[in-house]
């Protein structure tokens, strides 16, 4: 998911139209939801939203800061390495131009789109679209934005097939989330990211101490779940009466990664890379559109987190919506 914590997603201006085809209608959900969470989630940590489409479980991801390798050059600006992946082309444009094409040979499909946009004043607003085709309907200029393999498939790009992304500035945005005019000047580049190996990813160096995660996030007013001190990636799991609305929300404070299982559907899957926290969450609203589980207030409910490759702290939290 963070791509680092990217900075924020499109937020529609208008309401959402009775007759928008359903992939619409999803993206002006997560738009909403997204909006809503950019002003209340960020508690000791600074915001980056990550744009998942198309089947797999929408996230806010968060780190508290940027911090690629130490060794790490740059491309156009980017980090080589960043949030698992490696940059393998990138570009840069600027205003009153609008679009910016990237084009690239990858050798998977599981990639990233790294944006960045100078503008002081006022944050640009941009959509993706991959070989002509749409790939995300808008969101906030700055991050990564991770898609799911058959989003790549569906556009067109094949492995070891030339291929392009397409970025446009489609306006301004205001400190509430609304579409602005497009501004009269400003810069912005993109770049595309493939997956490293996690054994192969050059990790920055491991502080002497790790961040505390006991006041990183929000409160687990409705459960918790935490690493085993001894074991971090012992799987925990905790059972509960579902009280209605809640949001689940997934920290770790090491490179490693954290499934979490609702009732044995993965709801959320959160990477890390760095030693700072890292964080995502979801909500159960957006669960039957996009994994098809509903829970009914009453309800049992199994919560299993399974840790992979973690060598600190993590903890999963349950609260209701602000």
């Amino acid at each position: 998911m963070n791509l680092s914590d990217l900075s924020e997603v499109l937020r529609e201006r208008a309401g959402e139209p009775v007759d928008l085809p359903p992939e619409s209608r999803l993206a002006a959900i997560r738009n909403r939801v997204v909006a809503r969470r950019r002003r209340r989630l960020m508690v000791a940590v600074s915001g980056l939203v990550v744009l998942l489409l198309a089947g797999v479980v929408y996230s806010t991801a968060w780190q508290g800061r940027t911090a690629p390798p130490a060794d790490s050059r740059t491309i156009e600006g980017f980090p080589e390495y960043a949030s698992g992946a490696r940059v393998i082309a990138a570009g840069s444009g600027a205003l009153p131009h609008r679009t910016l094409t990237v084009r690239f040979v990858p050798a998977s499909l599981d990639l990233t789109v790294f944006t960045r946009c100078d503008n002081p004043g006022r944050q640009l607003m941009v959509r993706l679209e991959v070989n002509g085709g749409p790939l995300s309907p808008g969101g906030t200029c700055g991050g990564g934005h991770g898609f799911p393999e058959q989003a790549w498939t569906d556009g067109g790009v094949r492995v070891g097939a030339p291929a392009e992304v397409t970025l446009t500035v489609i306006g301004g945005q205001s400190p509430e989330g609304d579409l602005l005019p497009i501004p009269d000047s400003g810069a912005f580049a993109m770049a595309i990211g493939e997956a490293v190996p996690p054994d192969e990813y050059p990790y920055p160096p491991r502080p002497a101490t790790l961040d505390s995660l006991d006041d990183v996030g929000l409160p687990g007013t409705s459960g918790e779940l935490r690493a085993d001190p001894a074991d971090p990636n012992r799987p925990q799991q905790l059972s509960l009466t579902w009280p209605g609305p809640l949001e689940l929300q997934a920290v770790i404070n090491t490179p490693g990664r954290l499934r979490i299982l609702v009732d044995d559907v993965e709801v959320l899957s959160l990477d890390g890379w760095a030693y700072y926290p890292q964080g995502a969450s979801t909500s159960d609203d957006l669960w039957p559109e996009l994994v098809g589980l509903r829970l009914a207030p009453g309800q049992l409910v199994t919560i299993r987190v399974l840790p992979e490759r973690a060598s600190g702290d993590w903890k999963v939290t349950l609260h209701p919506p602000w």
